[in-house]
């Protein structure tokens, strides 16, 4: 009644199913890189993406360095985190805002990404996990890293890549 009465508003009240998550629990999670697909709409989550809200870009950042020596031989990891520097240079230089300036931190180390690994390896990683490509693929270990890297850094950090837009995971496909 009181809507109506200063408003002028017709009030109408449903019954509605808890939400499974809190905004701040959705926030911390998104900051902390874990999936939170089945906790908001899909356009929601594209929104938040496109914006890259609520990331925490030093942590993810940090996860991805962490993780350079598994999949980058030891002689590339200070070019690729050479690469790094100047691309965050570049982003200074331009007064990118710091999102963006994330997305290159991004590119920049995970450009060579399986890279270490053997034409064989590349073959079983494809296989196992059911891509399908052209033959075009299969003729160089060179394009294959390109491939196999952008797939597993979308398996390993999906929000991250997800944050970058995608541009990351399938630069290359």
């Amino acid at each position: 009644e009181f809507y109506k009465a200063k408003y002028n508003a017709k009030t109408i009240i449903t019954a509605v199913a808890p939400h499974k998550a809190s905004s701040t629990e959705i926030r911390d999670k998104i900051k902390n890189g874990e999936c939170v697909e089945d906790l908001l709409n899909p356009r929601v989550l594209k929104y938040i993406s496109d914006r890259r809200l609520y990331a925490d870009y030093e942590k993810n950042i940090s996860r991805i360095r962490e993780d350079l020596p598994k999949y980058v031989n030891d002689k590339r990891i200070p070019h690729v985190l050479a690469v790094e520097r100047e691309a965050i240079k570049i982003g200074t230089m331009l007064n990118l805002p710091k999102n963006e300036t994330f997305v290159l931190s991004v590119a920049s180390l995970l450009h060579d990404f399986t890279k270490k690994w053997s034409y064989d390896e590349h073959i079983s990683f494809l296989a196992d996990n059911g891509i399908k490509v052209s033959d075009q693929y299969f003729r160089s270990e060179k394009t294959l890293h390109e491939l196999t890297g952008a797939y597993l850094s979308s398996m390993l950090y999906p929000e991250v890549v997800r944050a970058t837009g995608e541009c990351i995971a399938f630069r290359s496909i």
